[in-house]
């Protein structure tokens, strides 16, 4: 039988799930997401594939459009 290999979970995934999946529940498109960020969507979904290419700004630019608490993005950062 062959073995099933997990990938290891990336350091920013937890990042990444928390942002996307608060825009997802406020419906928020990667338009939207990139005016926050003063960025083209493009932009947006390679900064979602490569979450350790945001920056502090965008990540506080989206931790304030998403209404979300500073703690939980505090939580979601590992380092």
């Amino acid at each position: 039988m062959p073995k099933t290999i997990f990938e290891k979970p990336r350091k920013y995934d937890k990042l990444a799930a928390l942002l996307r999946g608060n825009a997802f529940t406020q419906g928020k498109s990667y338009i939207d997401i990139g005016t926050m960020i003063n960025c083209h969507q493009n932009t947006v979904v390679a900064r979602f594939k490569h979450p350790e290419n945001f920056t502090l700004d965008e990540v506080t630019r989206l931790g304030r459009g998403l209404n979300i608490p500073i703690e939980e993005l505090r939580q979601a950062i590992q380092y």
